[in-house]
């Protein structure tokens, strides 16, 4: 009983994270006072307030727009644990190979958004990848190039969601060909 006393607040917990940090990144003001600004004492436009005014500009300080994958991914984390209602007991491996995932998408997508929007700032504090993105990318192109770093960047994107989302690529190849095989019966 405890168990789901447990899992039922571990998801309103979630759900209103993610519902808090969606609100504050979608209204995100770069004139707001937070990490990397000060502000310009017209208030704060943030609908979260200074707390996700500031919590907004550090995520996309560090992440870019890659930042509004934090609460899709923690959210589906969360229909997860729904759907799973009788789901046995915690498992600490699984817990540590959905975070080992959940920071291989972050730190590939960002090199990614990086590579294929360039380094330069938008409205955003530094580029569409953040400060993470521009390192990645910069590490990458260093060591592999751009284009032996993007298809690394892309292996390990493809290898976070396998671990993130626990889905099988042979599963998805078999689907697609199986749809275009039912396709082509229709014609």
């Amino acid at each position: 009983m405890l168990a789901v006393i447990m899992r039922e607040g571990l998801l309103i917990a979630i759900a209103a994270g993610c519902g808090f940090l969606t609100l504050a990144l979608a209204t995100y003001d770069p004139f707001d006072p937070g990490w990397s600004n000060t502000g310009t004492n017209n208030g704060v436009a943030n609908a979260g307030g200074p707390a996700g005014a500031w919590l907004a500009d550090v995520a996309f300080s560090l992440f870019g727009y890659m930042a509004y994958l934090f609460p899709l991914m923690l959210g589906y984390q969360a229909w997860c644990v729904l759907r799973d209602r009788r789901a046995s007991a915690f498992d600490p491996v699984i817990l540590g190979l959905r975070v080992i995932g959940f920071c291989l998408v972050m730190v590939s997508a960002t090199g990614m958004a990086v590579h294929s929007q360039g380094a330069q700032a938008t409205v955003l504090p530094t580029s569409v990848g953040g400060v993470l993105g521009l390192s990645i990318a910069n590490a990458v192109d260093g060591a592999f190039g751009v284009i032996g770093g993007s298809l690394l960047l892309l292996s390990l994107l493809l290898f976070g969601l396998t671990i993130f989302v626990d889905i099988s690529w042979l599963r998805v190849m078999d689907a697609i060909g199986r749809g275009i095989l039912q396709f082509m019966r229709t014609l």
